[in-house]
């Protein structure tokens, strides 16, 4: 099955954010990204190993585990790739870290964190329960379960400063390729996933010069690899989900892999406890923090179609963003004041509650932005709208 978990809340709501990152890449691609070397590699394979012995220090066992053994598989790679540097102290590393892989995997408590959201305080109301037939909905894939997920966001945007428009600017279609695996399923229904980023695809856009399309894909490229591990509960609510960034990835990609991270972790469908039918309605209301902003968001769910296990739900979408400042790690001298944020879209997911995602699903969303930023001494107001289509199929 595949679907792409990448760009959303309750399957869709961050996609916006992930148009930020995006944005954020476009940046990159017009300043000086270092070669990385085998030096490189080598000290974020150590930086890794340095945090996993701080999370076992500070009694994160089950933390430490993920680091200890995602490190091991990194530099296993590193050595393949490199098989004539420092031979003797990656082979050191290699033996350590099978010790304390294998020390935190004893030690660590096998069952996963308990639910951040509780069923009293849970985010989902229930609006309507629907007709006749009802059933409770809840994910149950089995341990062992794998999925490819290919997902296709395409993007414009139209942006003006100082009332004065600028052009209009569409990025090119991006397709992300991911692998999902469920690693356990507890006897409440608590599921364990890793995923791994598989493949970035940019497609050739005539709008935009060659150069910046292999640019855009060279940015990409080095965030193949990058992977982690979730915990979600069988009503869709997430526990829990960490992330690491490729060995040889820029360190100057740690946002953007800040706000993938944060996508992967809110990409479930939040189901309501009661038995639900056809007609069923519920709302999913949550807050978020985004490039710098804090974002309230609501989703809208509908149970269009229920045979079985198979679910059509169809979504509306509503963002808002109070005035505020906005800090953001990848231009901290630049002082802006978000003036507006508003955010509308509608979409479809095909769902099979025995798998971990959707069979199918899209998005259309558009954004409408205004803010205050001061570029040296004088004021600026930039205003900007966003539309995007995503869109992902699942086998």
């Amino acid at each position: 099955m595949k679907r792409n978990p990448v760009f959303s809340r309750g399957r869709f709501g961050v996609a916006g954010r992930f148009a930020g990152a995006i944005l954020l890449a476009l940046s990159l691609v017009q300043s000086p990204v270092r070669a990385d070397g085998p030096d490189d590699d080598y000290l974020t394979i150590a930086a890794m190993i340095d945090q996993g012995d701080a999370l076992s220090a500070s009694g994160q066992i089950s933390e430490a585990h993920q680091k200890y053994v995602l490190a091991r598989e990194s530099l296993a790679a590193f050595r393949r790739d490199n098989p004539d540097w420092n031979p003797q102290t990656v082979n050191l590393r290699l033996r350590q870290l099978g010790e304390k892989a294998a020390r935190t995997l004893a030690t660590a408590n096998p069952t996963p964190p308990q639910p951040v959201v509780t069923t009293p305080s849970s985010p989902v109301t229930l609006l309507t329960n629907g007709s006749e037939p009802r059933q409770v909905l809840r994910l149950h894939p089995q341990a062992g379960d794998s999925q490819e997920l290919v997902f296709t966001m395409k993007m414009s945007m139209a942006m003006s400063m100082a009332g004065k428009a600028m052009p209009a600017t569409g990025l090119p279609s991006m397709n992300i390729t991911s692998d999902l695996k469920v690693e356990d399923v507890t006897p409440t229904g608590d599921i364990t996933y890793t995923m791994k980023v598989k493949d970035f695809d940019v497609a050739a856009d005539a709008s935009l010069p060659p150069a910046a399309v292999t640019a855009l894909k060279g940015v990409f490229d080095k965030l193949k690899g990058m992977a982690g591990t979730g915990h979600v509960s069988a009503s869709g609510l997430v526990q829990r989900f960490d992330m690491q960034l490729p060995p040889g990835a820029d360190p100057q990609l740690s946002q953007m892999m800040d706000q993938m991270k944060d996508s992967f972790k809110n990409s479930f469908q939040a189901l309501p406890e009661a038995a639900v039918g056809v007609g069923a309605r519920w709302e999913c209301k949550t807050r978020t923090k985004s490039q710098g902003m804090s974002i309230s968001q609501t989703i809208t769910s509908e149970l269009a179609a229920a045979d079985g296990d198979h679910l059509t739900v169809n979504m509306t979408l509503l963002q808002t963003a109070a005035s505020q400042k906005i800090t953001n790690p990848a231009m901290p001298s630049l002082s802006v004041d978000l003036v507006r944020m508003n955010g509308t879209g509608t979409g479809k997911s095909v769902i099979d509650l025995s798998k971990l995602t959707p069979v199918s699903g899209n998005l259309d969303e558009t954004i409408d932005m205004a803010m205050s930023m001061k570029m040296g001494a004088t004021p600026q107001t930039m205003e900007m709208k966003m539309s995007m289509n995503m869109s992902y199929t699942a086998n």
